[in-house]
């Protein structure tokens, strides 16, 4: 009767091979990985940091913040282009049709608006002229705030601000801030001015370097 083969003993054999006859092999304990190879769980990340680390395009870790000084030179660009809207409401004013009234004057020759008290006749604006001037002032104040909710909102880039190299980007993703929270960012620069333009110079000492009319609307403005 033929010899039945013995069971190896328990904990003491050998795997089998896998199919096919080989044997996987290992890297000895401390060899650099093989090209191609993923690291291994809980290796430290490369130079450049893993993917994903840069956040998005032209956001305020890229460029750094603008700072003062070109915030300060973009603002003084825009009220000349945007003074110039307002420049038909001053021509019509100052050269439209006039009327000569009695009126009150001041020692310094200037005319009192509201005093019955009359002492001299003063030409005055008619009041098509006064019509005139309001309606081109208004239009002048819907095209300010369409250039900026426009440049703003979109690009992030008013003329000044191209001429000066920077951008306003959302403060979280870095894109742009939408047309809505552009013309309400227009809005809250009355705010910052108001009490002696503190809020323009709040970002002096801010770490984010973000003036009222920045925190409110959640923006920053960036370097390109």
């Amino acid at each position: 009767m033929a010899d039945l083969p013995t069971p190896p003993p328990p904990g003491g054999s050998t795997p089998p091979p896998p199919p096919g006859g080989s044997t996987p092999s290992f890297p000895p304990p401390g060899a650099p990985p093989a090209p191609g190879a993923p690291p291994p769980p809980g290796a430290a990340p490369g130079p450049f940091g893993p993917p994903g680390s840069y956040g998005a395009p032209g956001g305020p870790g890229h460029r750094g913040l603008a700072g003062f000084g070109h915030r300060l030179g973009a603002w003084v660009i825009d009220w000349i282009v945007v003074s110039l809207f307002g420049l038909p409401a001053y021509l019509v004013l100052e050269f439209g049709p006039t009327k000569i009234e009695t009126c009150r004057v001041d020692e310094s020759g200037d005319i009192v608006w509201g005093d019955d008290r009359h002492n001299a006749l003063c030409e005055v604006p008619t009041g098509g002229t006064w019509a005139a001037f309001a309606v081109l002032a208004l239009l002048a104040i819907v095209a300010a705030v369409v250039y900026y909710a426009k440049l703003e909102g979109g690009s992030g880039q008013t003329l000044g601000k191209r001429a000066l190299g920077i951008r306003v980007v959302d403060e979280h993703t870095g894109g742009p801030i939408g047309t809505g929270r552009a013309v309400g960012r227009y809005f809250a620069r009355i705010l910052s001015g108001l009490p002696c333009f503190l809020g323009y110079l709040w970002m002096l000492w801010d770490d984010r370097k973000q003036t009222w009319h920045d925190k409110l609307t959640r923006s920053q403005v960036v370097k390109l």
